[in-house]
């Protein structure tokens, strides 16, 4: 861990890639410049930075900015705010209903407050309020979401609640190929086997075989022809499942976040003795509503504490000017 502080054109930026040249000249056998992520402000300083590292020596890193990497990471699950939609919306629309509540989330859930409530969810869901997704396949449940609690919690209580949710994920990995091979003998497999094309059958037919010979030369496809293609059928029918487990969507991550603000009990329990910011039904409705409609409002860029000795608002100037940069 480094960190590089200074005033503005100190050179903190040059120190900070300095420290990466040297890195990767250092330990060039094992680290690469694609192993590495510059995060960057905005856009522009990407371009400002782009030319650092070739010019000693190395090649550039990844660059993103916070923004990009969260549509990187959930643009295809939810729709997002970005800085310039919040700002405008702390611009201009104070007459709109709702508006002091959305300003009071946006303080509260950028605070410290808020951070050490979230730390003690997590050792809360520990010890109980998990929640996961059941494994479906062709409208039946194959792996239940209670199934997958029982197995969580039936883990020991010491483990922590990261490495508990890879144990479960290896768990899954085991009981979707033991139904894998269950499933070969349902009667949609059949069905299917019929609607084979000739090259279909014969394309996947010689891949299916060349994969199992190199696993077992003794054997024998004039013998297990059938066999062959319905595992065929099904592991290709079960890849999504796969994936999906590998990318952990079996936990309920909406359904997680969304139960602190349905469990207002909970919530204060986590709170300890911290006052609650005010309007905190709305703020609760507010965010249970963008939940439901896939939506995340940007909260870590928070403008709000600059405007406090303003009373919330904004001075007169800074109106006048909202693009001027100040």
């Amino acid at each position: 861990m480094l960190i590089v502080q200074g005033a503005a054109g100190s050179g903190k930026t040059s120190a900070a890639l300095q420290r990466v040249a040297y890195l990767l000249y250092k330990y060039r056998e094992t680290l690469k410049a694609d192993q590495m992520v510059l995060f960057s402000p905005n856009p522009m300083f990407n371009s400002y930075v782009s030319t650092v590292l070739p010019e000693l020596g190395e090649e550039n890193m990844q660059q993103t900015t916070f923004q990009e990497y969260l549509e990187h990471r959930l643009g295809r699950q939810f729709g997002l705010e970005d800085p310039f939609e919040q700002i405008e919306y702390i611009l201009t629309a104070e007459n709109e209903p709702g508006y002091p509540a959305r300003c009071s989330g946006i303080r509260y859930k950028a605070s410290a407050d808020f951070l050490q409530v979230i730390q003690q969810y997590k050792q809360h869901l520990e010890q109980s309020d998990m929640r996961f997704k059941s494994i479906q396949f062709r409208g039946r449940v194959l792996i239940s979401k209670e199934q997958m609690k029982k197995q969580f919690y039936s883990y020991d209580s010491s483990i922590r609640l990261a490495n508990r949710v890879v144990l479960l994920q290896e768990w899954l990995r085991g009981e979707l190929a033991r139904l894998e091979v269950a499933e070969r003998e349902e009667d949609w497999v059949r069905d299917e086997l019929d609607y084979l094309d000739n090259e279909q059958y014969q394309k996947a037919y010689n891949q299916m075989k060349k994969r199992l010979k190199e696993k077992d030369p003794a054997f024998n496809e004039a013998v297990h022809e059938e066999d062959l293609l319905r595992r065929m059928i099904v592991q290709e029918h079960f890849k999504p499942l796969r994936a999906k487990i590998k990318r952990l969507r079996f936990v309920d991550v909406r359904g997680l976040y969304g139960q602190l603000f349905e469990n207002k009990d909970l919530f204060r329990s986590l709170a300890g003795g911290q006052e609650l910011p005010e309007h905190w039904d709305e703020i609760c409705a507010f965010t249970l509503d963008k939940l439901e409609q896939a939506q995340l409002a940007l909260r870590g860029c928070d403008p709000i504490p600059l405007f406090e000795g303003a009373g919330g608002r904004l001075p007169d100037e800074y109106r006048r000017t909202p693009c001027s940069g100040r």
